[in-house]
């Protein structure tokens, strides 16, 4: 009888030469990699996925329902924590998506990363990290699916 092999899931590594992130400076880079590592991890251990690809709109839409039916308790993450790391997939996602970039933008309400993408000379900003947090403070399933759908659309228009 062959023994039963443990399930492990391996770490996911991403470089600071990420064309994504060249724009910024060391220490934003090293916050944004380290958030979508945790972030691609959380997705494995919850769904059993082990590809950054599975972290669509859709994967952490499907994650928010959990988080606000409870189901990650075990992972004891503080709510920012994890509206840190659904914030920088998004983000990630809507920059491989719409050929984007990571800037940080301070403005007198605070600082804030976000994607900035100029397709036919029309510059479009996304802010991931608020997106999703008002997504977790104001369920409505589907939420982050549906903006990438919206831009993606509104950005085809152009």
């Amino acid at each position: 009888m062959k023994k039963k092999e443990k399930n492990t899931k391996t770490k996911k590594t991403l470089q600071t030469d990420d064309l994504t992130l060249q724009t910024l400076e060391k220490d934003k880079q090293v916050f944004l990699i380290q958030c979508l590592e945790a972030g691609y991890n959380l997705i494995t251990n919850v769904f059993n996925e082990d590809s950054p690809e599975t972290s669509t709109p859709e994967r952490l839409d499907d994650l928010i329902d959990k988080w606000n039916k409870g189901d990650l308790k075990r992972f004891n993450l503080p709510e920012q924590t994890f509206i840190s790391l659904l914030g920088a997939l998004l983000g990630h996602y809507a920059n491989r998506e719409f050929n984007g970039q990571w800037i940080v933008l301070t403005d007198p309400y605070g600082t804030d990363y976000i994607c900035q993408t100029d397709i036919n000379h029309f510059e479009f900003q996304f802010f991931p990290f608020s997106t999703v947090k008002n997504a977790v403070r104001e369920p409505v399933p589907g939420k982050l699916s549906g903006m990438i759908r919206t831009i993606r659309e509104k950005l085809n228009e152009k």
